[in-house]
């Protein structure tokens, strides 16, 4: 049985997962107002910018703009909803860092977030996957992360992973091919 062990912090894990619920942070309608307004105002920035470089061309400009404030809005918008989720469930007096503890049976995940535990049997385990510092487990396409940083070391995160891909299923094995090449090829 492989196990890792450490602190995870809320929100830490957004940029490795698209998924934040609306259960959590309410209603969007804000991030589409700051995105719509990022885009407006470069947009706006790529028209001025004709004039400071004396070039005929405000509608390239605009788009190369809109382009850039709409990019920078994708950025902005994750660190203020993290912001926003910490800040109500610091509110709430529920604490930000959390113990973490992942561990990998025969009998499948085993996964505790501070008094909540989960267990997952391996059929139900659809792959498995690096993103940004963590390994991401999907049980029933829910994201369960086994961050980098609690393992001693390469060869550690290595075993810890070849020990999972050798429960899961010949189709989870198929749909997991970064894991399985970092495990070494062993399942």
């Amino acid at each position: 049985m492989a196990t890792i062990a450490g602190t995870i912090r809320i929100g830490e894990a957004t940029k490795a997962s698209a998924r934040i619920s609306k259960r959590q942070l309410g209603g969007t309608l804000w991030q589409y107002v700051i995105l719509v307004l990022f885009i407006g105002a470069g947009a706006l920035g790529g028209n001025v910018s004709e004039h400071w470089f004396h070039h005929d061309g405000a509608l390239p400009n605009w788009f190369i703009g809109a382009g850039v404030g709409g990019a920078f809005s994708i950025f902005a918008l994750r660190s203020l909803v993290v912001w926003q989720l910490r800040k109500k469930l610091t509110k709430a007096g529920t604490p930000l860092d959390m113990p973490l503890q992942f561990k990998i049976s025969a009998n499948g995940l085993h996964y505790c977030v501070a008094d909540i535990e989960k267990r997952a049997p391996w059929k139900v385990v659809s792959e498995v996957f690096h993103a940004k510092g963590y390994w991401i487990f999907l049980a029933q396409s829910e994201p369960w992360f086994a961050p980098d940083r609690l393992f001693a070391n390469k060869e550690e995160r290595c075993a810890f992973i070849a020990e999972a891909l050798s429960y899961m299923s010949d189709a989870a094995r198929a749909r997991s091919k970064e894991a399985v090449k970092f495990a070494g090829g062993k399942p």
